[in-house]
């Protein structure tokens, strides 16, 4: 007779005698468990997602990955065939005095019907912005060929998919659930970057397969264009084997995952920092850790211009910096910058930087302005310092990966996107403010971590962008679907093009790039053992 899943707590004192048997025995048990009777976890799904109208179909599809792992993947669709619209729509519209300039721009050049969409600021509820809506069009074809089309261009309009926005609510959506149950589990969850250095990206899947990982799910915002530093850099506080290898952005949150005594995950603010201790006991921090002097890739640091805040998809510069380049880094300095020097693994500063510092176990220091007179005076050749770079007290087993906006903390929802980096205000170019409309209100493919009360770790994608597939989610919907699959606390990771989920070295999600799966930063990763 097949075992129930509830027997498998039973069968610990045996593991410990006949570990292969117990192994066998779980996956035995796991395997008979049929999407009917398989229950997601406690505080877990009981009802539909909260996703477009109450009468749509949702199917659920359980598969489990591994004793304590499993994978649901849940569509919703109406049986009706999917219907194309289209609508022209102005940028937002932030002040009265914006609304009614804009309403007199069409006035004097089309009599076209309107309509009137309300928007609020992220993170402010209590102010909204507004979206004038053109006619309704069966394609974007019909929407650019109407007669009115010039003169909702000449206004500023651009067409808009319908399926895209809250108006919408036919769907189809597809959600894949990565449920880690640490209780039952007795592998590793762990942090990998692409190519195993942060300079450089890779595909979830070839970062999957060379880590011989069972899943896998893409992780951190990153540097995507050589004008914004280098391209790999991942843009926020990252931990990888309990060092620092990438510094914290101001206001946001990070998701912090350790091995011990056993597989766990909490969604934390953290200013974690870096610091250079001097010759003379004096310990300095550094602005930048493995990243190009003066760029800041989502800005959050002190002293950048023009915002010492976080500004998403935003670079920043800052003219007086100390970078510090470890081994993993994957790239080398300019040879001109006024202040670089090498220390070697004994701690001793030296002028000349080896073609292969990174292979001798050292790093090179790096100071632009005011920074690099200062260093020039303490770290002279033959003196010695070392790098302060301790995250928490976990040890080795320590990561962590930067996202935002931050969904849920003690299953409420948190809205503070405009500290996280979408701020609106009056001053809000009109090209930034639909960029920032378009990113928090529209919807796209997402990639969320959730933790349950029970400690149960939830890596969720939602696909989107293919209107026969799925349409996405918006900030607020992901905050909505995050919460009815059972996490108190939640964070948004990179989306888009990056959202990726990997199960047993097969893509079980549909990447929206039509290219195919986008190469990232990093993932996270799940090993089947403890090794």
């Amino acid at each position: 007779m097949l075992l129930p899943p509830r027997w498998l707590p039973q069968l610990q004192p045996i593991c410990s005698l006949i570990p292969h048997v117990c192994a066998l025995l779980a996956v035995i048990a796991l395997t008979a468990c049929s999407t009917s009777d398989f229950e997601l976890g406690h505080g877990a799904l009981r009802d539909s997602l909260p996703l477009g109208r109450g009468d749509l179909v949702e199917a659920h599809e359980t598969t489990v990955v591994a004793p304590g792992v499993t994978l649901q993947t849940i569509r919703r669709f109406s049986k009706s065939k999917p219907v194309s619209s289209w609508t022209l729509r102005s940028p937002p519209l932030l002040s009265e005095t914006d609304f009614s300039e804009l309403k007199n721009c069409l006035t004097t050049r089309t009599s076209a019907l309107v309509t009137f969409d309300r928007y609020a600021y992220p993170g402010q509820p209590d102010l909204t912005y507004r979206i004038i809506n053109g006619s309704i069009f069966p394609s974007l074809e019909a929407a650019v060929s109407d007669v009115s089309y010039p003169a909702f261009k000449a206004c500023g309009f651009k067409p808009q998919d319908i399926g895209l926005t809250p108006r919408s609510d036919n769907g189809p959506w597809q959600i894949n659930v990565l449920e880690i149950d640490p209780s039952l589990f007795a592998g590793r969850i762990a942090v990998k970057l692409a190519n195993d250095v942060l300079a450089g990206l890779e595909p979830v899947q070839a970062i999957a397969e060379r880590a011989r990982a069972i899943a896998a799910v893409n992780a951190s915002f990153f540097v995507m264009h050589e004008a914004d530093g280098i391209v790999g850099d991942v843009a926020g506080l990252t931990v990888v084997g309990g060092r620092i290898i990438s510094e914290p952005l101001n206001g946001r949150a990070i998701l912090v995952l350790a091995n011990k005594p056993k597989v766990s995950g909490r969604i934390a603010d953290m200013n974690a920092e870096v610091r250079l201790l001097l010759p003379d006991g004096t310990k300095l921090v550094v602005d930048g850790i493995n990243r190009m002097p003066g760029l800041t890739r989502n800005c959050g640091n002190a002293g950048d211009v023009p915002t010492s805040m976080a500004v998403h998809d935003a670079t920043c510069s800052d003219s007086g910096e100390i970078i510090i380049l470890e081994s993993m880094a994957g790239f080398a300095l300019d040879s001109n910058l006024p202040f670089r020097v090498f220390v070697n693994y004994l701690g001793l500063v030296s002028a000349a930087i080896p073609e292969d510092w990174a292979a001798q176990g050292g790093f090179v220091i790096a100071a632009t302005g005011d920074r690099a007179s200062e260093l020039a005076h303490v770290l002279t050749p033959g003196t010695s310092t070392r790098i302060l770079n301790e995250f928490g007290d976990g040890g080795t087993d320590v990561f962590a990966v930067n996202g935002a906006p931050l969904l849920l903390r003690g299953s409420e929802n948190i809205d503070r996107a405009h500290i996280e980096g979408w701020p609106l205000d009056l001053g809000t170019s009109s090209a930034r403010a639909d960029e920032i409309h378009r990113w928090i209100n529209l919807r796209a493919p997402r990639t969320a971590v959730g933790i349950r009360g029970d400690g149960r770790l939830l890596l969720v994608t939602i696909d989107g962008r293919q209107k026969k597939v799925s349409v996405g989610a918006t900030i607020s919907e992901l905050r909505s679907v995050m919460r009815a699959l059972g996490a108190e606390d939640a964070l948004n990771l990179d989306g888009g093009g990056s959202s990726t989920m990997i199960v047993n070295g097969r893509i079980v999600n549909s990447p929206s790039d039509p290219s195919g799966p986008r190469p990232v930063a990093d993932a996270i990763i799940l090993y089947d053992d403890a090794n």
